[in-house]
């Protein structure tokens, strides 16, 4: 079973900007987090504010109103930053026994809820912040186990950025011709 584009999209920028919380030693994580932590996780999507629009899809899509859960499992940690890795991540409905793969995707994180740090050509051995422009000017790139770690991801069938960005521009366009479809 699969959900109209727009809604798949939206709900994978959903699950990116993900602020369910579930608590860990005291200390609020995402279950991104803490699937790098434990391996994996899981959290029901609220039915609040910003997640009612999904969760109601996906309900009168399955005819069911069984909780929309979302599950997060570690694929790898990265050596030259142990605390980081990559996580796959899916949306189901354990009671209509159904997982959309189309709703999840993987994404890079750190248990402090960051991206991995990125390395500059021009200075070997150090890392620095996403976003960080290196000391010569050139802005800073992934690290070779996370930029391996996107490439895998894309040769097994995921998006790259690019193609995430085009999706989201023309699901944002609104209909137009028969039906509005």
């Amino acid at each position: 079973m699969t959900l109209r584009p727009n809604i798949r999209l939206a709900s994978m920028f959903a699950m990116l900007a993900f602020s369910v919380s579930a608590m860990s030693q005291g200390m609020p994580t995402s279950v991104f987090t803490e699937a790098l932590t434990k391996g994996q996780a899981s959290v029901e999507l609220p039915n609040d504010q910003q997640f009612a629009p999904l969760v109601q899809a996906i309900r009168g899509r399955t005819g069911s109103n069984g909780q929309i859960m979302v599950f997060a499992k570690l694929i790898t940690r990265f050596k030259e930053q142990p605390t980081c890795g990559r996580v796959a991540f899916l949306v189901s409905q354990p009671s209509a026994h159904i997982a959309w793969d189309d709703l999840g995707g993987q994404l890079n994180i750190c248990q402090d809820g960051l991206p991995p740090k990125k390395m500059c050509k021009s200075h070997p051995g150090h890392l620095y912040p996403v976003g960080a422009s290196c000391p010569d000017g050139t802005p800073a790139q992934d690290t070779a186990e996370v930029e391996a770690a996107i490439e895998n991801a894309l040769a097994t069938g995921g998006l790259s950025n690019e193609q995430v960005k085009a999706k989201a521009a023309k699901a944002s366009q609104k209909p137009t011709g028969e039906g509005g479809k």
